[in-house]
């Protein structure tokens, strides 16, 4: 398992911190089309441990929020709270696993009520092909969107379409990766095929992304992440500045001993669907 490929939940619901401003706590045993917009924030795990914490700050220190992780006695992550600054709950994901463990669905409840359902389709090979994610009203009442996944003969993400419930593509993305197997640029095209943003990922000599920045379709930077780890404090350090490169939002993500459960595979599919699941 590559460590830098550990995008682990936090490419879940928070890479969302950076969306929309929630992050996370400790964990415990136990709408119209995606805004394709977004800063999402990939964080290298601590080796041999799971995501603990994740807090989010603003610039001065003020925490703007929360989130609390259930694992089971596989180590598969099965749920995790998202709450506000005050520690009311914002919302929760629940995670299905089919029998070769892989996450054939998630369902997201927003106060107390199941709003979303996300289902995922996988080849022989193991590979995330397709997603479907609807809403729920009582019933699944209406198609949000769907992404369908190309891959190179690496096995890697070569393209990602998303489309609307008519089948309409709503944007592609073209995925370069570097000799190691990392995604080192991400290019958007709208339903015209017109480029209109791209994504950086910067990494060291150890294969560790540390950086990570956002483009608009002129090329001018839009907003940036620089990331520090360090393994024996089990720490992680996320900055997001914005196109002046001034501080926006600090995250500091700490890790518990466990085996992380997530493989690249799945990693992968946290990073390309996940983080469009909550801007519905």
């Amino acid at each position: 398992m590559k460590k830098n490929n550990m995008l682990i939940v936090t490419m879940i619901s928070l890479s969302i911190l950076f969306i929309t401003s929630f992050f996370s706590a400790c964990s415990k045993d136990v709408s119209s089309g995606p805004d394709p917009v977004y800063t999402a924030t990939p964080v290298p795990t601590a080796v041999n441990s799971r995501l603990c914490s994740v807090t989010a700050y603003t610039p001065a220190g003020v925490l703007l929020g929360s989130e609390v992780y259930y694992y089971n006695l596989s180590q598969q992550l099965v749920s995790h709270d998202v709450k506000y600054a005050n520690g009311t709950s914002a919302n929760t994901y629940e995670y299905l696993y089919d029998v070769n463990g892989r996450i054939y669905k998630i369902n997201y409840f927003s106060g107390g009520n199941l709003t979303k359902i996300a289902e995922f389709t996988y080849n022989t090979a193991g590979k995330l092909i397709h997603t479907d994610q609807y809403k729920y009203d009582g019933a699944v009442s209406s198609l949000f969107y769907e992404m369908d996944f190309t891959y190179n003969s690496e096995g890697k993400i070569a393209t990602r379409r998303v489309a609307d419930d008519g089948d309409r593509m709503i944007f592609n993305t073209v995925f370069v990766g570097n000799t190691h197997g990392q995604y080192t640029r991400q290019d958007f095209y709208d339903s015209s095929n017109v480029f209109f943003m791209r994504i950086e990922q910067d990494f060291d000599h150890n294969n560790v992304m540390r950086v990570r920045r956002q483009y608009n379709s002129v090329l001018t930077v839009q907003n940036s992440v620089t990331i520090t780890a360090s393994d024996e404090a089990k720490k992680t350090d996320i900055y997001v500045l914005n196109g002046l490169n001034t501080l926006q939002q600090h995250g500091v993500y700490l890790y518990e001993d466990g085996v992380p459960n997530i493989d690249e595979n799945a990693a992968d599919m946290y990073e390309q669907v996940y983080c469009y699941f909550i801007v519905l």
